[in-house]
């Protein structure tokens, strides 16, 4: 059954330096993950079955994108079940995140051409999870919305959960170049959209987040993830969440090694422009994979239990005290 596995990951087009990492990633998902590749079959089958009793359901349900949200659910099927539902169930509910995702959009261009956003090419270990990396010094603050940002990363996401074993099977570490931003743009950082990433990434996508670092962290962002990011995550994820001020960079290297930090902050992990240019130019080759998503989604009318609500997802319970950001 190993084999399956393996030539699920080639009809993706999913290549690895050399086969001793591929082993290693095997590996690591059968001990981390509880993959029990001879019981894959078994498992895909009754994946499906279930779906063609959900008619409120459309979904992709290709070989890989059952295996990677069983791996996104260490091999729990009734735990897949449910992030498969609450996937699509998201992307119908935050239409304005989820569709029209067109890399070739003015604004995903701008971003993309600033060299804002791009996986690092080395993760760290042969088998450790990819860096994700945001420089938001290099964020044109009146061109490029936060909210549009937001939007591609997710799309970055959306392509590493499809061509990425380290990804997919070891996670990714967010990590961002941080430094003074305008208040417009932090004015941008509001709960109900914090609430809609975070809720994303923790309860929806099959990932693994395994650090979150933000680097040359300014005191103004810092309130912003206190008082706003931080109640809207889970313990797990905030004890993963790491400032880093400016003054004390050292201090980040205990999550990451500096070698595999990019060239702008002192590390050897990739050639700048290079890998940025080359991850625009991997985006945009995804662009009809992107415009097909209108096809997929939850209905609610259709839902053969009680219908999920967007208040009930998204509606902000509490306050947040006003903050001053000076």
């Amino acid at each position: 059954m190993l084999v399956l596995i393996q030539l699920i990951m080639e009809a993706k087009n999913i290549h690895y330096s050399n086969e001793k990492t591929r082993g290693l990633l095997q590996q690591k998902a059968i001990k981390e993950l509880n993959e029990d590749p001879a019981r894959l079959d078994e498992h895909l089958l009754h994946i499906r079955k279930w779906l063609e009793k959900q008619p409120h359901l459309s979904v992709r349900s290709d070989d890989h994108t059952l295996l990677t949200f069983l791996r996104g659910c260490k091999w729990s099927l009734q735990r897949a079940k449910e992030k498969i539902d609450y996937f699509w169930t998201i992307h119908s509910f935050l239409p304005d995140l989820y569709l029209d995702r067109d890399p070739y959009e003015e604004t995903m261009q701008r971003i993309l051409r600033n060299r804002v956003l791009y996986p690092l090419p080395n993760p760290v270990r042969p088998d450790g999870p990819r860096i994700l990396y945001l420089n938001l010094k290099r964020i044109d603050f009146a061109s490029m919305p936060l909210f549009d940002l937001i939007k591609l990363f997710l799309m970055c996401v959306d392509v590493l959960l499809q061509e990425d074993e380290n990804f997919i099977i070891s996670g990714m570490i967010i990590m961002y170049n941080g430094g003074d931003l305008p208040l417009s743009y932090l004015l941008q950082f509001t709960p109900d959209l914090m609430k809609k990433i975070i809720i994303s990434l923790e309860n929806a996508y099959p990932i693994r987040i395994k650090e979150l670092i933000w680097m040359n962290c300014s005191s103004a962002v810092e309130k912003i993830f206190n008082h706003i990011c931080i109640p809207l995550m889970s313990k797990k994820l905030a004890s993963r969440l790491h400032l880093i001020t400016e003054e004390n960079t050292e201090n980040a290297y205990e999550y990451v090694p500096l070698t595999f930090f990019p060239e702008e902050l002192g590390g050897t992990n990739g050639l700048f422009p290079k890998v940025a240019d080359d991850w625009k130019m991997k985006m945009e080759s995804k662009k009809e994979w992107f415009l097909e998503e209108w096809k997929y989604g939850a209905n609610e009318k259709l839902r053969p239990c009680t219908s999920k609500l967007y208040s009930e997802e998204f509606g902000m319970e509490g306050t947040f005290r006003k903050l001053n950001l000076d």
